[in-house]
């Protein structure tokens, strides 16, 4: 096995509020199109529940597809300015416009208009894999130490519980104090404004933020998709967190997703909604502190574990809960932003701890391709949640813009709770078999960098991972 460039510690906090700077654009169009997209598509647009989720599913599955060949860009991309980087400062426009776009509903016949909203929604995701990929695989390129990964992650989540405000309580803002009675206008002016935003904010990261890790081994990636398949397929650590991810994505999707039609149909408060989202970003904001104490103390999958179990809690919490005062309901919400923080602070630290298991025990580095991976988990995720929630919608018998009656209102309030509360507990069930903990890690790098493989024995053999 290949040499490794010697260890790459601390990284400066200017470089990690650039990184994060970068999941902070991310977040304002992620939050925007999850909280409201399938509002606009069912309250704004007119289509029916199943087709709006149609749409979500449609478009999710081109991100899949997309993050794949953005991975495949990224394994081969030699520039001056990186491997990754690049993408960020070239592909910031494309993706600022595309969900400006999103958001505007011309005058035309139905059919036509699908067809438009189809054509937009697959260019805005294509645009985002190309920035979420890149961005996910600089991680590697920042630090090779576990504790320092887990701290930039603390400040990735905390940049995106900020994107998270934005997104929500100023975005969401945005439609009432701009757009007025004119819900329609709100929205074009929401998805312009927090454009040009997100074009700002990840040109600046891609300008902010350094590769610093570099050496032969590193450099080697897998170039062939099957191959990388292959080597993924055998790495435990990395297939622990697709699934989980994937889980717990269509719980995201029913989270935000389900805000809007909650505070809307079942609170009968719906400019609520922006006061919800907002309480999720607050929580997203202030526990990554607590969340890297924990990941540093025990590790980050118990981390996971914990995070998840807040949040599946605050689902059925809210499933059940009536009547009950809009605070509480607030604290709830709190508490899923804060659940949520201990997933995203973590997901990109530990596929970058995975792609180094992989290339310890397997000889082969696959790190493009492995947050390839992982970005294409998040969209499977994200794709499901929201073809799932509009066959929901569908199933409780939704209509747009009407009071509903009693048995729908209960059919509701499962699928945006309960259902979600399931599928995010699984998540924290399977993230368990990710097997790798801080101080094997620590032993993994040092075994790459003395050129140290698996198979080759050591006299603390029985501190390695199976």
């Amino acid at each position: 096995m290949s040499a490794a460039a010697p260890l790459a510690s601390r990284v400066p906090l200017l470089v990690k509020l650039g990184y994060g700077g970068g999941l902070f654009g991310l977040s304002i169009v992620q939050i925007g199109v999850s909280t409201l997209l399938l509002y606009f598509y069912t309250d704004i647009m007119g289509f029916a529940p199943a087709s709006a989720g149609l749409l979500m599913l449609i478009g999710g599955l081109t991100d899949c597809g997309a993050n794949l060949l953005a991975a495949a860009a990224a394994t081969r991309m030699q520039s001056k300015l990186g491997r990754y980087r690049p993408f960020l400062i070239y592909g910031a426009a494309p993706l600022g416009v595309t969900f400006g776009l999103l958001f505007i509903k011309p005058d035309l016949a139905p059919a036509v208009l699908f067809a438009i909203a189809l054509v937009v929604h697959v260019c805005y995701r294509t645009a985002y894999a190309f920035i979420a990929v890149p961005h996910a695989g600089l991680i590697t390129r920042m630090s090779t130490d576990a504790n320092e990964r887990a701290s930039i992650g603390g400040v990735k989540a905390a940049a995106g519980g900020l994107g998270t405000l934005c997104a929500g309580y100023l975005g969401l803002g945005l439609i009432d104090w701009i757009g007025g009675a004119d819900e329609r206008a709100g929205f074009v002016y929401f998805g312009a404004i927090l454009g040009a935003l997100t074009i700002v904010s990840v040109l600046v990261s891609g300008l902010i933020t350094r590769e610093r890790v570099s050496g032969t081994a590193l450099d080697t990636d897998s170039a062939s998709l099957l191959s990388a398949a292959r080597y993924a397929l055998g790495n435990r650590a990395l297939m622990a967190i697709l699934v989980a991810n994937i889980l717990f994505f269509i719980g995201y999707a029913f989270m935000y997703g389900g805000a809007a039609y909650f505070f809307k149909y079942l609170y009968l408060a719906p400019e609520a909604t922006k006061l919800g989202v907002l309480a999720i970003g607050i929580g997203a904001m202030a526990f990554p502190p607590l969340w890297v104490a924990i990941a540093r103390r025990f590790s980050k999958s118990i981390t996971w574990v914990a995070g998840s179990a807040l949040l599946s809690a605050a689902f059925v919490t809210l499933c059940l809960l009536h009547a009950a005062p809009l605070a509480l309901v607030l604290a709830l919400y709190l508490a899923m932003g804060a659940g949520k923080a201990s997933v995203l602070m973590n997901y990109y630290s530990m596929t970058a701890d995975a792609v180094d298991y992989g290339q310890w025990k397997q000889g082969r580095r696959v790190e493009a391709y492995s947050f390839g991976f992982l970005s294409l988990s998040s969209k499977l995720g994200l794709a499901l949640g929201g073809g799932l929630m509009g066959l929901a919608l569908d199933w409780a018998g939704f209509v747009s813009n009407v009071a509903q009656d009693a048995d729908t209102l209960i059919r509701l309030r499962i699928a945006i709770f309960l259902v979600p509360a399931v599928v995010v507990a699984a998540s924290g069930a399977a993230i368990c078999f990710f097997g790798v903990n801080n101080a094997q890690h620590r032993r993994i790098v040092e075994d790459i960098a003395a050129g140290i493989g698996a198979g080759d024995p050591l006299p603390s053999e029985s501190q390695r991972p199976a």
